[in-house]
Parts: C-alpha cells; sequence; structure tokens
C-alpha cells in the first residue's frame, strides 16, 4: 500500500479514528480543502478499494511566534516575527487498525514530504497540536519537542529543521 493524494473517488465515507473531529474532517472537508489549495491531503489505501481509507494526514504553511518555537531554532539570532512552519493539521489512522505500524508509515512520508518543502520554501521546523496524550507520546517517540509539557490538550509541538533534516539523511542530531 502506498501513500498518496487524495483523490475525489476515495471512499472516506466509513472512516473512524475515534476522535469525531477527525472523522468528520477526512469525510467533508479534506478534498475540497486539498482542491482549493487550503491544505494537502495525504491517504494510506486499503488494499481494498472498496473498504476506504486506512489513514490520512494534510500539511499546510503556517507561522508561529517566534517565542514559541525560537528557542529550539539553530540560529545565531532570531526576527521578532512569526516563523514559517510545515504544519500538520491532521492526522489519524482509522481506530480497528490503529497499533499495525501505519502511523509510522504516515509520519515517515509526511517528514519526507515536509522536509521536501523546507528546502523549496521557508520553514524552521515541523509544527502540530497533538489531541490527546496518546498522539502526544506517539510524536514524542517520532522526535517533536512538546512545548507546554504541562499544558492541557491539544498539545503544541514542534520538529525543529535541523533535527529533521539530520534524520532524513540518517544522521543523529
Amino acid at each position: 500500500m502506498s501513500i498518496r493524494e487524495i483523490q475525489e473517488h476515495d471512499n472516506m465515507g466509513g472512516f473512524s479514528c475515534g476522535v469525531a473531529a477527525l472523522d468528520v474532517y477526512l469525510q467533508r472537508h479534506a478534498y475540497v480543502n486539498h482542491v482549493v489549495g487550503i491544505s494537502r491531503c495525504f491517504v494510506l489505501p486499503h488494499a481494498d478499494p472498496g473498504r476506504g481509507i486506512l489513514g490520512f494526514y494534510t500539511l499546510s504553511a503556517k507561522s508561529v511566534d517566534v517565542g514559541t518555537v525560537g528557542p529550539h531554532v539553530a540560529a545565531t539570532r532570531l526576527p521578532r516575527y512569526p516563523l514559517g512552519v510545515i504544519y500538520i493539521g491532521s492526522f489519524a489512522v482509522e481506530q480497528q487498525s490503529q497499533g499495525q505500524g501505519y502511523g509510522r508509515q504516515l509520519i515517515g512520508h509526511a517528514l519526507r514530504t515536509a522536509g521536501g518543502l523546507m528546502s523549496e520554501l521557508g520553514a524552521v521546523g515541523v509544527y502540530l497540536e497533538a489531541h490527546d496524550e496518546r498522539a502526544r507520546a506517539f510524536y514524542l517517540q517520532h522526535g517533536f519537542i512538546d512545548l507546554v509539557p504541562d499544558g492541557e490538550a491539544p498539545y503544541p509541538m514542534f520538529l525543529p529543521r535541523g533535527t529533521l533534516q539530520a534524520a532524513l539523511s540518517g544522521k543523529a542530531p
């Protein structure tokens, strides 16, 4: 199975990941947002096309306050205005397929794609907001920094550009 951009004919109606907002987003908004350029949606379809989507994620550009990610960015001087990041806005695996490695496959694809985008535009890293403790633990395992360790959901998280580039090149950060 390979991850690809969402398509109009994808069967998304039965997708259920356990987070209603993510289910509704995929079923009602992901394709339209993809087509009009609000975000890019990537899907991992079931091997049997009739079974729909195993998981998905979205990427877009975002800016965040320099104070939010600045301490984690390797730079001598940072501007006082917001910094560009690649934003993982949605990320989910269908509930019955969780824990089978599809999330690792999707995050790997997302980070490789984000790394490629960083070579084309200015971005200091990858930013996301984990919706619960389980998602937070997943992202921590993949190198993200918890920006507010004692905060409440959604949890803002960040993967610095240097850390991502080192991981993609096979070198330890």
